[in-house]
């Protein structure tokens, strides 16, 4: 179990294509800085969009538990709502954050094509 949860846990760097472990301190939403120990890359979502993915998430969570229990339960949607919270908003700003790093791998590449 704990082998599929660390594998859930990493990315792939797109320098160097080694397994990046994401901290928890950024899965919980708090914003940081983390690189990749063999290439050096740093990963940053920016704290203005990591705000904005993150108040998404708890949106589509909300969402989610009115569409999949009403009204009916209003301690189970309680304890639903910052469990999809969490998975929402972790999900989002991963892509997002990757979005970022290949946009910047790729403008870097271009740059350098333009020097030589």
């Amino acid at each position: 179990m704990s082998a599929t949860l660390n594998e859930r846990r990493t990315i792939a760097c797109p320098r160097c294509g080694s397994a990046v472990r994401i901290p928890l301190f950024w899965i919980a939403g708090i914003e940081g800085i983390f690189r990749c120990k063999s290439c050096g890359l740093a990963f940053k979502t920016g704290y203005k969009a990591g705000a904005a993915l993150s108040a998404t998430g708890l949106v589509l969570s909300l969402c989610t538990v009115q569409l999949l229990l009403g009204s009916y339960s209003l301690l189970l949607g309680l304890a639903l709502i910052v469990p999809l919270w969490l998975f929402y908003g972790f999900h989002l700003r991963k892509r997002y954050m990757l979005y970022r790093v290949r946009r910047r791998m790729r403008r870097n590449t271009d740059n350098e094509q333009r020097a030589a």
